[in-house]
This record gives C-alpha cells, sequence and structure tokens, in this order.
C-alpha cells in the first residue's frame, strides 16, 4: 500500500477538512463548524447550444485543435499566450474570470480566488488568466503554504469548471481539494503537486503538463482508506514523471489516456469500470498499474517500454489482447494472472525472462505468437496435445506473425481458426442459460471448445447441448458452472479435456457418446460423494484404462460405479485420465 507523509499542519488542515465539509465559504480550522447543507441540483446545460470547452476538434481553454476560420486553418496545438491573453498562434482569447487575487512571486504573479466577492463565488467556470496586468500568472495558490491567507485558496469554492493555462508553473498540493461542484478541469500548468484534486467531484480532467504527483484524483488520511474523485475521461500529457496511485480506485473513470516518461505504480489499480486505456511515451510504468480492472477490454502500451511489470494485467478478467512492444524484455510475476477471456498473446523477439505464473489461469489463450527464444515443456499429463506454458495450456503456438490465426464473431460466440485450419470456439458472450452450440464453425468445419471457454460466466448457465460438431472438450471448459445440470453429448466427440466439467455440482447424470475415447483427470471431479455426479453411462463401456498409477482394463457397465470412478471416489481415480483403445 503506498504511504503517504505529511506534515503536522497539513495532516490536521485535510482532517479537519474531511470532517467539516467544503461549503461555499472558505473552511478554515476551527472556524467553521457542521457540513454543508443539502443544495439543489444545479440546471441541466442547454443541449442546443455549443460547448466551448470541447477538447476535439475546437478552439478551446488549452488547444486551438484542428481550428478552421474563414482564411485560416490551424492545426491541433496548445495555445501561445500574448499579454492580453490571447493566442498568438490563432487568435482565441481567454474568457477571463474577473475578481481573481493576485500578488508577486518570483518570476510573476500567484492567483488566489476571492472568497468574498459574491459574484466570483457563484460563478460556474473559473478561468485564470495567463498574464495580469501585463504580469505572467505562473502559481496557483495552494490548499495551505503557510504564508498566503486560506481565504484565497480554489479549495472549496463552488465553480463546476476550472482552467488553468500553460503559463503557470505550479499548482501544489490539494489545490482543488474538496470542490464538490467541480465536474471539469483543464489544466495547462507546468507541475502538479500531490493529491491535486482529492475529494472533489471532478469528472472530466485535461491536463498538459510537466510532472504530476501521486493520487491526483484519490485521497487517504491514514494511507488505507481511499477516498476516490467520481472521474468518468481523463487525457494527461505530460512531459516527466506520473505519480503513482493516480486514479487509485476511481470506480467511474471509463476512458483514460496517459502520456509520461515514467509513470508510477498502481495508477489504474481497481478502477472497476475502466474500458479503455492508452499509456503512450513511458519507458517504465510501475507495478499493478491494471490490477483489478475487471472491465478492461483494450490497452495500449507504450512502444518503448522496457518491461511489463509484476501483478500489471492481474484480475484483469475482461482483457482480451494485449499486444506488447517489441522494446520489452521482461515480463513481471503474476503479470497477467487471472486474465481469464485473454485469447492471444505475441512475445516480442527481446523477451528474456517470464516472471512465475505471468499468465496463470489464462485459460482462454487460444494462440502464443511466440517471436522470442523461450522454449516449452509438454503439458505431462497430456504430451500429445497440449503445452504447459506457465500454467497455460494450449496447442496453437506459432513463430511468426504470418502464421497467426483469426478470430470470427458468429452469434454470441468467438472462434478461432490457426493456420493450419484448425477450429476452436474460444468463449461465449451472451446470456442464454439453456444453450446449445453451434453446429459448426463459421467455415462449415467441426471445431473444439477451447479451454475454459464456459468457466465462470456472467451468468448461470443451468444446460448445454453439444452437437455433432463438436470433436472434443477442453481444458476446464464447463468448470465452475455451479448451475449447471444438463449436459448432451454429441455423437463425434472424442475428447474430454481434464477438469472439463470441474465443479459442477447439479450435474447428476450424463450419457457419454460411443465416439468418445478419451476422458481428462478430474474431468468431473467434485469434493464430496453427497452431490455432483451420480449416474454415468458409456454407450460404449468396453476398452477403457486408466492410464496412471493403475492401467488395468475397468468394467464400464454400471452407470453408478462409473460416477464413482469419475467424480468422487476416494480411490484415487480422479487423478487419472482415461483412454479407450479401439479396434479403428
Amino acid at each position: 500500500m503506498h504511504k503517504r507523509v505529511f506534515t503536522t499542519a497539513l495532516a490536521l488542515l485535510c482532517a479537519a477538512c474531511l470532517l467539516a465539509g467544503c461549503s461555499k465559504t472558505p473552511f478554515t480550522p476551527g472556524k467553521n463548524p457542521g457540513t454543508t447543507p443539502p443544495q439543489d441540483d444545479p440546471p441541466k446545460d442547454d443541449p442546443t447550444q455549443d460547448d466551448p470547452t470541447e477538447i476535439v476538434g475546437a478552439t478551446d481553454y488549452l488547444t486551438h485543435g484542428e481550428t478552421h476560420t474563414q482564411d485560416k486553418n490551424f492545426s491541433a496545438g496548445y495555445h501561445t499566450w500574448g499579454t492580453d491573453n490571447t493566442c498568438t498562434v490563432c487568435g482565441y482569447t481567454l474568457p477571463v474570470t474577473e475578481g481573481l487575487i493576485y500578488t508577486a512571486v518570483e518570476g510573476g504573479l500567484k492567483v488566489g480566488y476571492d472568497w468574498e466577492n459574491a459574484t466570483l463565488t457563484a460563478a460556474e467556470t473559473v478561468v485564470i488568466p495567463a498574464y495580469h496586468d501585463g504580469k505572467k500568472v505562473v502559481e496557483v495558490q495552494g490548499y495551505y503554504d503557510g504564508q498566503t491567507a486560506s481565504e484565497t485558496r480554489f479549495a472549496g469554492a463552488a465553480f463546476k469548471t476550472v482552467s488553468v493555462p500553460s503559463t503557470v508553473k505550479t499548482i501544489p498540493t490539494f489545490t482543488f481539494f474538496g470542490n464538490e461542484a467541480l465536474e471539469t478541469a483543464y489544466i495547462g500548468g507546468g507541475t502538479l503537486g500531490d493529491e491535486v484534486f482529492a475529494c472533489s467531484s471532478v469528472k472530466k480532467a485535461i491536463i498538459k503538463a510537466q510532472s504530476i504527483g501521486d493520487m491526483t484524483f484519490t485521497y487517504t488520511t491514514d494511507g488505507k482508506t481511499m477516498t476516490p474523485c467520481p472521474i468518468e475521461e481523463a487525457e494527461i500529457d505530460c512531459t516527466g514523471a506520473i505519480g503513482g496511485y493516480t486514479f487509485y480506485t476511481c470506480p467511474n473513470l471509463v476512458k483514460a489516456k496517459i502520456a509520461g516518461a515514467t509513470v508510477g505504480d498502481c495508477t489504474f489499480y481497481r478502477c472497476a469500470a475502466l474500458e479503455e486505456a492508452e499509456i503512450l511515451h513511458a519507458s517504465t510504468i510501475g507495478e499493478r498499474t491494471f490490477q483489478e480492472c475487471k472491465a478492461l477490454e483494450k490497452v495500449t502500451l507504450p512502444e518503448n517500454l522496457s518491461a511489463i511489470p509484476a501483478k500489471m494485467f492481474w484480475f484483469c478478467t475482461h482483457l482480451r489482447e494485449c499486444e506488447i512492444p517489441e522494446t520489452v524484455t521482461e515480463i513481471g510475476d503474476y503479470a497477467f494472472d487471472e486474465c481469464r477471456h485473454l485469447i492471444r498473446i505475441t512475445l516480442p523477439a527481446g523477451l528474456q525472462t517470464v516472471g512465475e505464473d505471468a499468465f496463470k489461469l489464462c485459460g482462454r489463450l487460444a494462440e502464443i505468437c511466440n517471436l522470442s527464444d523461450l522454449e516449452f515443456e509438454p503439458h505431462a499429463e497430456n504430451p500429445a496435445n497440449e503445452v504447459s506454458f506457465l500454467g497455460v495450456y494450449t496447442d496453437v503456438i506459432v513463430t511468426e506473425k504470418s502464421q497467426m490465426g483469426t478470430f470470427t464473431e458468429k452469434d454470441d460466440f468467438l472462434f478461432y481458426k490457426s493456420a493450419a485450419g484448425k477450429n476452436y470456439l474460444v468463449c461465449y458472450d451472451g446470456d442464454t442459460a439453456d444453450l446449445t452450440l453451434p453446429a459448426a464453425a463459421p467455415d462449415g468445419s467441426k471445431y473444439v471448445v477451447h479451454g475454459y471457454a464456459f468457466d465462470t460466466l456472467d451468468f448461470d448457465l443451468t444446460s448445454v447441448t453439444i452437437g455433432d460438431g463438436v470433436t472434443a472438450l477442453g481444458y476446464g471448459a464447463f468448470s465452475n458452472c455451479k448451475k449447471l445440470t444438463s449436459v448432451t453429448f454429441g455423437n463425434c466427440l472424442e475428447r474430454i479435456g481434464d477438469y472439463c466439467f470441474n465443479s459442477t455440482p447439479l450435474l447428476t447424470e450424463v450419457t457419454l457418446p460411443a465416439s468418445l475415447n478419451y476422458i481428462g483427470h478430474a474431468a468431473f471431479w467434485t469434493s464430496r460423494s453427497t452431490y455432483g455426479l451420480q449416474r454415468a453411462t458409456f454407450a460404449e463401456p468396453t476398452g477403457w484404462t486408466w492410464q496412471g498409477d493403475a492401467k488395468e482394463p475397468v468394467d464400464l457397465s454400471n452407470p453408478a460405479q462409473n460416477a464413482q470412478y469419475l467424480a468422487h471416489t476416494s480411490n484415487g481415480a480422479p487423478n487419472l485420465y482415461w483412454q479407450r483403445t479401439t479396434t479403428d
């Protein structure tokens, strides 16, 4: 856990602000007891009006992005301000907020907020100028600096939007602490301190900076309890370092784009709603960057990244593909552990080391494109068809990008076809409880149900019909389907993989087709004999042997006994696998 060290005065101020809340009058410890009374919701913006703060395709507070006039076009770029607060490139003039307070500092002016000015207090948008009376504005009043009166700070004010121009070089720690009305922030300043938006209500932030401190959109008083902002969308363009814990546990963040020389630990840790993220330019990214971002589906990593750190994507259960930059030489411990929807991974040519369990429980990996010199060991239980890759079992490994297969969506099913023409049903994105698998792959061929294809679904699968188009069920394909009660097998099924129906306690009876010739170990295993499989009928009960410590032929004509063998016997059979010798 990230730990902070505060001065005694600052810690006392923060604790007092949390206890007292932020109101429309400046909070001063010991002077403003109580909390802010409930207020009516602010009026909705008029949808017929153009948004002057749109970041793309229009002039705004920070950039003249693709601005077009009658005789001139301006490519996207940040404003260059003149002393009259007009951009010397595109001619845009800042709509400066009147009534701000200015004090002289080294290099120019520090700007503060006038709490005594009723008009300013009621303003919905506060725009800080680049210049005031010909002098450059270089600093923003912080939460408390021990010198400037706290009545001039921005923290706790009631404005909805704030814009800080590029002339500002310093935005101190806690600058917008507790701004409960703040929704949008445009920051063009140089250096941001720690926790600049702590305890605020900011929902959208566009930031251009030299460096950014820790915990920009979150706050902690004890190093453990986090109070995140309701930030929904963010874009950060930073030439230097981006501190750690930037969006730590922010529950509403859906999309983010950040650029910096380095990115600290736990940047998006437990951002439960994050679906898409892009990190640019950083050569180093801290550990646990996306840990437990369970909604994350798309991520872009910087082209010059040197390593995938430990637990970077741990428990990103909906991440499907991740392109690892060619510059990466190391993948850390548990980097992709529990990425259960990861379907393809490409290992760059320069990759030298892969940490412990880096891809553990990435059961849906349909293809590994291995451009490195790493070697893979055959899976000990099934050396003919599966390869163990740090806890992952797959039989599709290619060594050239030209050999990579293709993915095709069909209804709510995702299929993969290898370059050799073998088809797999990789996963299911629907929610039909009584499910019938497709009669064939998209090209009309028979197919294999990939490992973990239906494991830990987001809904309760109660029955499944596996038709004649399916030739094999992969490792753990239906494991942990806790409500599954019925399975109908097709007449072309040859293999049931290890742990295929593991932990399906309501599946009490199955009839296995005559085409079947392999059952993996623990394929129907349950932890107790009081539930789980009770009857297993073999259409072809002869010719079966256990492939393990015991290899004697077994009589499989008794359905109740068969269930004991397959599911919960105490003689060790679930730890073996079964194979039938055919006379074909």
